[in-house]
């Protein structure tokens, strides 16, 4: 029996959820005008990617550039896949990449392309705010050698 349009979007959604899932991410079911699912990296609050519905498809992807940049390298035909710049809705994605259904083999690969993508930008948000951690507790051990260092204007010298 064939899968109604519902059905069909229903088990798309389901699939790549349970593939961000099984890569250690956590879904969040969030609104802002439709409901959608926002992907995070654990201990992250950075978003990964989104999962949202697609009008004449199943459902979408909504990934950041340094995603699409790396998944555009795997697509061999790209009249086979619809790909829709979003970057103007200002959700903090560039790229949505549709799917007609859960067997579309590209689903595996934007995933992948998502996680590895929001890992490198947790890796180097994590780099940096270590290295701004220690350049503040150098400051602040520089202050407290300078206040040492400094001579009482009103002590009676000889």
């Amino acid at each position: 029996m064939a899968k109604t349009k519902a059905q069909l979007k229903t088990e798309t959604r389901e699939k790549i959820q349970g593939l961000f899932e099984a890569q250690g991410c956590t879904v969040e079911e969030k609104t802002a005008g439709n409901k959608y699912l926002a992907v995070s990296l654990p201990d992250s609050k950075q978003r990964i990617a989104a999962i949202y519905g697609s009008l004449g498809g199943a459902a979408s992807v909504w990934l950041k550039e340094a995603a699409w940049d790396d998944l555009r390298g795997h697509i061999k035909d790209p009249s086979k896949h619809r790909v829709e710049d979003v970057g103007d809705f200002r959700r903090g994605f560039q790229w949505a990449v549709h799917f007609d259904g859960p067997d579309d083999p590209l689903i595996h690969g934007a995933v992948e392309c998502a996680v590895r993508a929001g890992r490198n930008r947790w890796d180097k948000t994590q780099h940096r705010r270590a290295e701004d951690a220690r350049r503040t507790k150098a400051a602040a051990e520089r202050k407290v050698q300078r206040d040492a260092n400094k001579r009482d204007p009103w002590a009676v010298t000889k």
